[in-house]
């Protein structure tokens, strides 16, 4: 059920497991402000080895059996990182952390998993809503307390054979 959120918000998760695309769920092609937006987040995801991109996700609640697809998820030490990307900040993103992509996640890897908003551009409302960083262990830390935004200004795209990554990231291992 979309909540006044503008998105789905679980209720009563009974079941979550990682899925492939469902085929009812059509694909569109992003114009105007959303295309900056899917240009961002493949950025970013050329600047994030060993995220995982995309991926769907089957659950089951109370209002019966729903989907939704997390931009990014990685392995940081022992917790799970949600990276919900908006090419500009709004709370709409956490929203979607909070109230959709956390309670999925942590039932179905079952795992303590936290929510990190990364953003290209803040607006002034973000300071009274969340702690702005600019390393993803400084966001790590920051979310475990309170909402986090990892501020990206400019992703940098690896080179193909290169297995280097931007010093804001650190070492992890693979998802169970």
């Amino acid at each position: 059920m979309r909540h006044q959120t503008g998105h789905r918000v679980v209720e009563g998760l009974l079941s979550a497991r990682a899925c492939e695309r469902p085929s009812s769920i059509p694909v569109g092609r992003p114009r105007g402000a959303k295309a900056l937006g899917v240009r961002y987040e493949r950025a970013l995801a050329r600047s994030l080895p060993g995220a995982t991109h995309g991926q769907w996700w089957e659950f089951f609640d109370a209002n019966g059996r729903g989907f939704c697809q997390t931009d990014f998820f990685l392995p940081v030490g022992e917790v799970i990182v949600v990276l919900e990307s908006k090419y500009t900040w709004t709370p709409l993103g956490h929203s979607q952390l909070e109230r959709l992509y956390l309670p999925v996640l942590r039932l179905a890897l079952r795992r303590e998993v936290l929510g990190i908003v990364v953003c290209k551009k803040l607006v002034p409302e973000v300071m009274s809503q969340a702690m702005v960083c600019g390393t993803l262990a400084e966001a790590c830390e920051a979310s475990r307390g309170t909402r986090a935004v990892w501020h990206v200004v400019d992703p940098k795209p690896r080179r193909r054979g290169t297995a280097t990554r931007p010093a804001s990231i650190p070492a992890f291992g693979g998802v169970p």
